[in-house]
């Protein structure tokens, strides 16, 4: 992060600019995801089958966690809001441009995109 930060200080760009270009638009997001397979390791090491549809459903499959719910895109990525996971709580998340990883409103590691097909 003090890299980080040098570096963003040396070209003479907001911190915060530098961070929301290393992150996937929500419209990046749409084209790359919606109508595919979505292939993720989460966290806890569990790879799930995640699909956006275009009708605004989600579905969620793996061994430990089938779900079906909602999802949307915002300003910054995209919101989830499934039936069971989280009991039904919307969360928004965020899309690292160069390490795929999908990111928690507070900055800790979701899942991390495998494949997309």
């Amino acid at each position: 992060m003090i890299r980080s930060a040098m570096l963003v200080a040396c070209l003479g760009l907001p911190l915060a600019a530098w961070a929301q270009e290393d992150l996937l638009s929500p419209q990046e997001i749409q084209q790359a995801w919606v109508g595919k397979a979505v292939q993720v390791k989460t966290a806890a090491n569990d790879v799930l089958l995640l699909k956006l549809h275009a009708d605004m459903t989600a579905s969620i499959e793996g061994s430990r966690i089938n779900d079906q719910g909602t999802w949307r895109l915002w300003d910054k990525g995209y919101c989830a809001k499934w039936q069971k996971i989280r009991k039904g709580e919307e969360r928004c998340l965020t899309v690292r441009r160069q390490t795929q990883e999908i990111v928690n409103p507070d900055g800790s590691l979701n899942a991390t995109v495998i494949e997309v097909r």
